[in-house]
């Protein structure tokens, strides 16, 4: 077969080094170098939701928010924190945290330390059926997929009576 090239024909002379952008080494702005890099523990997790828990019950109650029923936090694609499941005071309730972007950073600190934590947990289990499944690349291929649909399974937090629970949605686990 045959293959006629589009468009006319282009000499490259490849002794000529090629083009590059060069980017200049400089040091990060002031306000990245004031932040502190933050490994989430399962002690800092706790601690920051319990401190999360006292702050939202105190502003529930506050506001005239009952439980029950019990909200289901989770986060829209702005992060912005929203009530996922049907709640009479709904409305109300992503008001306060909209109006309040100290409370919202904790739901958001929250979220992305209990992900990152959950991936963290389960890597060596993926890595060891990753290694096993190595000469079977049908399942292989099904295994990647599912692992990247459980670390993009959305985080939600129940604000109960009793505290806070938190969960994960969409997730699957599979055993093959």
């Amino acid at each position: 077969m045959n293959i006629t090239p589009i468009g006319p024909s282009i000499e490259y002379d490849s002794t000529r080094p090629a083009q590059t952008t060069a980017v200049p080494q400089s040091t990060p702005p002031q306000a990245l170098q004031d932040m502190p890099l933050e490994l989430p523990t399962q002690e800092s997790i706790e601690t920051e939701t319990a401190s999360f828990a006292d702050s939202v019950g105190r502003m529930f109650r506050d506001a005239g928010i009952s439980i029950p029923p019990e909200p289901i936090l989770g986060s829209d694609a702005a992060g912005a924190v929203r009530v996922s499941n049907e709640h009479p005071d709904k409305e109300k309730i992503e008001r306060l945290f909209a109006d309040n972007p100290n409370l919202q950073q904790s739901f958001a600190r929250i979220s992305s330390w209990s992900s990152l934590q959950r991936a963290a947990e389960h890597f060596q289990v993926f890595a060891s059926e990753y290694k096993r499944l190595q000469d079977r690349p049908d399942v292989l291929r099904a295994l990647v997929e599912t692992e990247i649909a459980r670390n993009n399974a959305p985080f939600y937090m129940a604000i109960t009576a009793d505290g806070t629970e938190s969960f994960f949605g969409n997730s699957v686990d599979i055993k093959v």
